[in-house]
């Protein structure tokens, strides 16, 4: 007796998904009826021929004495390896549930025929039928088919975003340095994001950031928050020093920690406080080095502000030891001990604690 075959219809962007149809769809009445409302619903979709071509190869098996199982199985249209490992998970429901021992893949080109790797591991592939849909060379014809491959990149969101997402943002920028009267830095914005682009997807950041936000949201949130504000608080700097040509070094220092200042305390509080919380939310109270690193950002940006402060008091010509001279009569140095004194406090407490909690045990 010839072993069982399963002829295997593939659809790994699941365009079938999108009217409705569920898959795996097993036998031929049901490839049939599956493809009557998808032809209605896309009569033009490759996939259509792809269904059809499945149950042709079925019953041309079938007549030279095969025992012959036809199935048309899905992925996902935005993610290649969600779609390889769905269709995985769906050859194997029908190899088991059929007792299969060799596929017969039938797609529609090579990106459908990609997943034959996932495909072998589950059952041999003993054969791969590629349906090619024949086209008139006509140049109205060609037009109709550029047309729909147009369609095709817009609709898919696999295709959409490479085409459309990433030029969408360049169109952005442009408009938005156009309406600043900034577009003479329209290149260097675009090398910019260019090489922001270039940086993430190379080092694949977008995927793990991913990973970071589901291994532990709250340390993501703050990381994003911080990288925000610190990329800020460098533009502003570069901005404040671009525009002051003609201002003492000392006045343009003063804006620029003026400025900075509470983007750097936002962004080392964000990451302490997130820290903080994540030891609270998994029962950790040791938090007394989160409280400790608090305290030294505030202090630090109350610093800032002191000094920002004091520079802009000055007038003149100031010296190197008229600046040392005002910086020390201000009260920077009062806050620096303030800090200082805090720790220590903190220090001597968390002592305390840990003493107590090893005499307990």
């Amino acid at each position: 007796m010839r072993k069982r075959i399963l002829v295997l219809a593939v659809d790994r962007d699941d365009d079938v998904g999108r009217v409705g149809i569920k898959t795996p769809v097993i036998g031929e009445e049901a490839l049939l009826e599956a493809a009557g409302r998808f032809g209605v619903e896309r009569p033009e979709d490759p996939d259509l021929n792809v269904i059809y071509a499945a149950v042709n190869t079925a019953r041309r098996l079938r007549r030279d004495g095969y025992d012959v199982i036809v199935a048309l199985v899905s992925g996902d249209p935005t993610d290649t390896v969600r779609a390889d490992l769905r269709i995985k998970e769906q050859v194997e429901d029908i190899v088991r549930r059929f007792g299969v021992e060799g596929v017969v893949l039938v797609a529609d080109g090579r990106e459908d025929e990609e997943v034959i790797p996932v495909i072998q591991g589950v059952a041999p592939v003993v054969g791969v039928r590629r349906v090619i849909v024949e086209q008139l060379r006509g140049l109205e014809e060609t037009y109709i088919l550029i047309g729909r491959y147009i369609k095709k990149a817009v609709m898919e969101p696999r295709f959409a975003r490479v085409l459309l997402g990433y030029p969408g943002l360049v169109v952005t920028g442009f408009a938005i340095l156009a309406m600043l009267g900034l577009l003479s830095y329209a290149l260097t914005a675009l090398l910019l994001l260019a090489g922001i682009l270039m940086i993430v997807r190379g080092f694949e950041l977008d995927e793990k950031l991913v990973e970071a936000v589901g291994r532990n949201p709250l340390m993501a949130l703050a990381a994003l928050v911080a990288t925000v504000s610190i990329a800020a608080a460098a533009g502003v700097a570069y901005y404040t020093l671009q525009t002051s040509y003609n201002t003492p070094f000392y006045k343009v220092a003063a804006e620029a920690l003026s400025s900075i200042s509470p983007l750097l305390g936002v962004a080392g509080i964000s990451i302490i406080a997130a820290r903080m919380a994540d030891k609270l939310v998994h029962g950790n109270p040791d938090v007394i080095d989160e409280l400790i690193g608090l305290s030294l950002v505030i202090t630090v940006v109350i610093m800032l502000y002191q000094l920002s402060s004091t520079l802009n008091g000055l007038s003149g010509k100031p010296t190197p030891t008229d600046i040392a001279v005002a910086v020390t009569g201000s009260g920077i140095m009062v806050t620096a001990l303030v800090g200082i004194a805090l720790v220590t406090v903190l220090r001597v407490i968390e002592g305390v604690i840990r003493r107590r909690t090893s005499s307990h045990a």
